[in-house]
Order: structure tokens, then C-alpha cells, then sequence
């Protein structure tokens, strides 16, 4: 499936991504890169319009949320045992919020 991609997107001090960025002053915009990264999930998050789950980098330990619905796809795709998903990983964006979306499972399947 071909998604439009986004060009920027917020991180906090730490590098980790802020799912809604509004209205707080420790915003740092950096330039979209998709990265490989072998993530776990970590749990859920309920904002005021979405769920989302919480994933950690097993590597680097930054954090991400990625919208139930890309959690879904990356279901269908690649999640080991543990709750791990490897693969290639990008920022998306639903209306104001922020999350990740896999891109490319390790084995490198779409």
C-alpha cells in the first residue's frame, strides 16, 4: 500500500518521537528518515482521538507510538515472538498526531 510521506516530524530532547507536539516548547522538527530498527511492544496509549501502542527500540531505547491500524498491518507482516517486529520503519501522520509505520519486514518482504 502507498502512503504519502511526510517530511518532518517532532522529536523530544531525548530523540524520541512525540506523538502530539502541540503546545509544548521542547520540540525539535527533524527531517523524516526511515530506519531499521527491532522494536517491542510496550504497551497502549489513549489520547483524546486515538489509541496507540507504545513500541521501544530493543537497541537504542527511544520510543515510538504506532496507530492501531499500522499495528494491524505490521501484524500481518512480521511480529515475532516477544512481541519484536524487525524491519525497516518511517514517521506517519493522522490528523495532528504522530506515530511509526513499518515499511519493509527484515527479510526484506513488503
Amino acid at each position: 500500500m502507498t502512503r504519502k510521506k511526510i517530511a518532518e516530524a517532532p522529536y523530544d530532547e531525548e530523540g524520541n518521537l512525540m506523538p502530539y507536539p502541540y503546545l509544548r516548547s521542547d520540540v525539535h522538527m527533524r527531517p523524516v528518515v526511515d530506519f531499521e530498527g527491532t522494536l517491542r511492544v510496550d504497551g497502549l496509549t489513549r489520547g483524546q482521538s486515538a489509541a496507540r501502542f507504545n513500541l521501544v527500540d530493543a537497541t537504542t531505547g527511544l520510543r515510538y507510538e504506532m496507530f492501531m491500524t499500522d499495528m494491524v498491518d505490521a501484524c500481518q507482516r512480521g511480529v515475532a515472538p516477544g512481541g519484536l517486529i524487525s524491519g525497516r520503519w518511517t514517521v506517519a501522520k493522522r490528523g495532528r498526531n504522530y506515530g511509526i509505520r513499518l515499511v519493509a519486514v527484515e527479510d526484506g518482504g513488503e
